[in-house]
């Protein structure tokens, strides 16, 4: 039975792509919220981001 999960390397890059995001942001003094305003993506999908917690982003 297929899992639905990614690959353990996936799910590394997606944490450490995440913790760039977060020093990259906090560096520039904006919240999730006002960067979710930015991206369109919303404060609640940055933080998922930042959590490494989405795979959203691979297919959209």
């Amino acid at each position: 039975m297929p899992s639905d999960s990614p690959p353990d390397w996936v799910t590394h890059r997606l944490r450490l792509l995440g913790r760039r995001i977060r020093v990259q942001r906090e560096a520039l003094g904006i919240s999730q919220d006002e960067l979710g305003e930015r991206t369109g993506l919303g404060g609640r999908r940055i933080d998922q981001v930042e959590q490494g917690a989405t795979t959203r982003l691979l297919t959209t």
